[in-house]
């Protein structure tokens, strides 16, 4: 890995190895090639980061390293080829231009947001359940390999287009800031958590989604929104929708409901609640719309 900072600054890295390969790991931080004194890894550890000293702006790690995270050490350059035993890469908040990942077969998870990104190929990465590669600049990204993922972020990118059509697993799902125009989520009806805010989406159908517990669907082109059929919904964002004229919120669940925002909807006049139940100060309309309480659909 090759990073900005300078000889004698600290970076901050956490490392992981299976017990039985941990004795073969060193990090060589002169990058001569040589283990020398002070350069074995004793810290092994899910999440304690651990300060090293930098003898050159290059480093390498040697050994079988199941984690790696080295997040946000100005980072310019890694090679993870190499570690084919790599489980979980967190490589966030650096200044990567490239990122390497097919060789990584056995990687579970991928965290590589807030880089310089303009492809990720994940293809080869077929037992990943997390993936992160928020505010990037990839403008493609196919995840149709991936039928394991779980935790799917890619918000903050460039992409048209998105097909998640395989990735039926998804629990967690949030693609917001892309210039999309579709999605179907209708096949991903295990899905708690979907935020699809500031893209340029007309319609939005989340009847399959009885799983859903917080929806943002913010600042889009929606014209309806019907959110009756999951009954499971905690939160719901839709603010921002300056076309949005249809609001459904009657799913039953209204009352367990801790947060609502529909302001800012200026052609939304009626907005369908449970029968009997009255909205709290922490549910948002635009003065101009009304609840309606009395079981009957707007007009």
């Amino acid at each position: 890995m090759t990073t900005t900072k300078a000889i004698s600054e600290e970076i901050r890295l956490t490392i992981n190895a299976e017990k039985a390969d941990q004795a073969g790991v060193w990090i060589d931080l002169n990058n001569n090639g040589t283990k020398d004194y002070g350069e074995a890894v004793t810290t092994f550890d899910d999440r304690k980061r651990v300060k090293y000293t930098l003898g050159a702006q290059t480093i390498t790690l040697y050994g079988k390293v199941a984690l790696l995270e080295c997040w946000r050490n100005q980072l310019t350059q890694l090679d993870v080829t190499q570690n084919t035993a790599l489980k979980e890469l967190n490589c966030s908040e650096n200044q990567l231009t490239e990122l390497n990942v097919t060789k990584n077969t056995e990687l579970k998870e991928l965290y590589c947001k807030t880089n310089q990104l303009t492809k990720l190929d994940v293809s080869k990465n077929t037992q990943l359940t997390n993936l992160n590669c928020y505010d990037n600049q990839l403008t493609t990204i196919d995840i149709t390999q991936n039928t394991k993922l779980e935790h799917f972020v890619c918000s903050k990118n460039q992409l048209q287009q998105l097909d998640i059509s395989k990735n039926t697993k998804l629990l967690n799902f949030h693609c917001g800031g892309n210039p999309l125009t579709q999605l179907d989520v209708s096949k991903h009806t295990e899905l708690e958590v979907f935020s699809c805010s500031k893209t340029q989406i007309t319609k939005l159908d989340v009847s399959k989604n009885k799983q859903l517990e917080g929806l943002s669907c913010s600042k889009n082109q929606l014209t309806t929104l019907d959110v009756s059929k999951n009954t499971k919904l905690g939160y719901l964002y839709c603010e921002e929708n300056p076309v949005l004229t249809q609001l459904n919120l009657a799913n039953g669940n209204n009352k367990n409901m801790t947060y609502v925002d529909a302001t800012n909807c200026p052609q939304l006049k009626c907005i369908k609640v449970d029968k009997g139940f009255t909205p709290n100060d922490n549910w948002h309309k635009d003065d101009t719309a009304n609840w309606r309480n009395d079981g009957t659909e707007c007009p």
